[in-house]
């Protein structure tokens, strides 16, 4: 018995896979795992709102003890938004074309090392986006900075008060 398949397929049955596969990618996405033993590795930090008042330099340092979360620490700037986590600082600053976002790090350590680290802009209703930034090669006590146009007029008008996600620092 030889078994045909219809020459343009059902497009129900193309949705229906599309939201299962969909489903099985955002269940197989969840914070409910526990990836804390993955070396490099930090979970999703969100920077909203500003504090009451400014920051000084040491609010900012990253812990000497690796297994302690860094604070974020949130401020504004003009049309600016700053976010401070550990040796990660994020500006976003709202354009005509998305948010224009520059991710710095500053390498604490006696070697140098490269860092990959991931952000998600964010505004009202469903407007995320999200980019990757690779600094290859920051010497020991060196800064590195990147700059890129994370999302657009396409998700929607652009956030005037953009949020801040932090979702993974890698270090290499």
């Amino acid at each position: 018995m030889q078994l045909t398949y219809p020459a343009h397929p059902n497009p129900l049955w193309v949705r229906a896979s599309a939201v299962l596969a969909l489903a099985v990618l955002v269940a197989g996405c969840s914070a409910d795992t526990d990836d804390s033993a993955i070396p490099g590795v930090t979970h999703p930090v969100t920077a909203t709102e500003p504090p009451a008042s400014t920051p000084t330099a040491t609010a900012t340092e990253a812990s000497e003890d690796p297994a302690v979360e860094p604070t974020a620490v949130i401020e504004q700037s003009g049309r600016t938004r700053i976010l401070h986590y550990g040796d990660v600082e994020v500006d976003a600053t709202p354009e005509d074309d998305g948010v224009l976002t520059k991710v710095t790090v500053h390498n604490r350590t006696d070697h140098t090392n490269g860092y990959q680290i991931t952000i998600s802009i964010g505004g009202p209703g469903d407007w995320l986006a999200s980019s990757t930034f690779r600094l290859d090669g920051v010497a020991a006590g060196a800064v590195r900075s990147s700059t890129d146009t994370v999302g657009g007029p396409h998700l929607g008008p652009i956030p005037t008060e953009p949020k801040i996600y932090v979702d993974t620092v890698a270090t290499y």
